[in-house]
């Protein structure tokens, strides 16, 4: 469902326009007027009594020009460094986030290499124990009774040789072959 609050975002640039061009039009006011007031107090002091009201006058009026130039041109500057300062931060998080997903994509295929090792070595285990059950079987013995030094060849077992077949089709299933 919709929201039915309007989004100030959408107002935020126009309402920030808005209050700098007031700033500068406040600002320009003033030192137009300021300049305005010293140029007529230069013309008109022709008297001691003229000067000493035009001097007050611009003592009173000074340190507003100071603290109007002040602020608009500190705010100038300190919303120039915010912005950037913003604009880095949004950088970061999106930075982070990029990493963060790299992170977990690395994590994932670190388990997926893991798993694999340990299947080749429990597949590297079976075919050993395996051969060497078949080895084993296979080994010639002497039959009692005989005399000869050559010994008669023992056929291996029907278990042990389907046992070496199993863990060879394994061992190449884990292979890729």
């Amino acid at each position: 469902m919709t929201d039915p609050t309007p989004s100030t975002s959408a107002a935020d640039p126009w309402l920030l326009r808005f209050r700098e061009r007031v700033t500068a039009i406040i600002a320009i006011t003033v030192v137009v007027s300021t300049i305005i007031l010293i140029t007529a107090a230069i013309w008109y002091a022709a008297s001691e009594q003229t000067y000493a009201r035009v001097k007050d006058l611009l003592l009173f009026v000074n340190p507003l020009v100071g603290y109007v130039i002040g602020y608009y041109f500190t705010k100038t500057s300190t919303e120039a460094r915010a912005e950037k300062a913003e604009a880095t931060a949004q950088t970061a998080a999106v930075n982070t986030q990029q990493a963060l997903q790299a992170q977990n994509q690395a994590q994932t295929v670190a388990e997926q290499a893991k798993n694999q090792a340990q299947e080749a070595v429990a597949t590297l285990s079976e075919v050993t124990s395996a051969t060497e059950q078949y080895v084993a079987q296979t080994q010639t013995v002497r039959r009692p009774g005989t005399l000869s030094d050559a010994g008669d060849t023992v056929p291996p077992a029907e278990d042990a040789s389907a046992a070496v077949q199993a863990a060879l089709a394994r061992a190449r299933r884990v292979l890729g072959r």
